[in-house]
């Protein structure tokens, strides 16, 4: 029985605690006036962000690109056939004054699955007539979204959509075979932003065969 009312008083001390929270500083009375103020510092970090979305146009075939790279015999290789639309691109970046966007390609042209033989295409956007040439020595190019601005954009859904194509050169003369490549696509902002990611962030898509 006297364990039974121990239990109980020390279970009613606990409750009342919890339920009758008290001063444990000293409080000088005299001090007080009749209202009283004090602050409470929030904050937050959002970090750098990139985002890159590749989707396909239409009902257009990654695997047809070289459906109408024909050539007639007194074509030259070097002539390129008309641009086929293979996808568009959409890129946001939460900082920086402008989109940069690179692009590689991992065979330097539209290699042959067997053998060593390429077909060398232009990458091309509405903006930019050759924004990446496998004909070329370089395997790296760039350019950049100008009027990019993230400090307008603040807590909108905005997208820069940016249509990419590829033009192949004629091709009526190549060798039997299925010709791939795959194109990497690099997205990052421009910018003195300071801190965060050290003024850049990065995004990452890859283009289909």
């Amino acid at each position: 029985m006297k364990k039974l009312v121990l239990a109980t008083v020390v279970a009613s001390v606990a409750c009342g605690a919890a339920a009758d929270p008290k001063f444990h500083k000293a409080i000088n009375f005299a001090a007080l006036s009749d209202y009283d103020t004090k602050t409470i510092e929030v904050s937050g970090v959002v970090p750098q962000r990139c985002l890159l979305r590749i989707g396909k146009y239409g009902t257009v075939k990654l695997d047809e690109v070289l459906q109408n790279a024909k050539m007639s015999a007194d074509d030259v290789s070097a002539n390129m056939n008309e641009k086929v639309r293979i996808a568009n691109l959409r890129a946001w970046c939460n900082y920086g004054k402008s989109l940069d966007i690179s692009f590689s390609s991992e065979n330097g042209g539209l290699q042959r699955d067997r053998g060593h033989q390429k077909i060398a295409y232009n990458l091309s956007t509405d903006a930019m007539a050759s924004v990446f040439s496998t004909g070329q020595a370089q395997n790296v190019t760039a350019f950049s979204v100008n009027g990019w601005d993230a400090g307008q954009k603040h807590l909108t859904n905005t997208l820069e959509r940016i249509p990419l194509y590829i033009q192949p050169e004629k091709a009526g003369f190549a060798t039997a075979g299925t010709y791939s490549d795959t194109i990497t696509v690099t997205l990052e902002a421009a910018c003195n932003c300071g801190g965060g990611n050290g003024g850049h962030g990065g995004g990452h898509g890859g283009g289909g065969h």
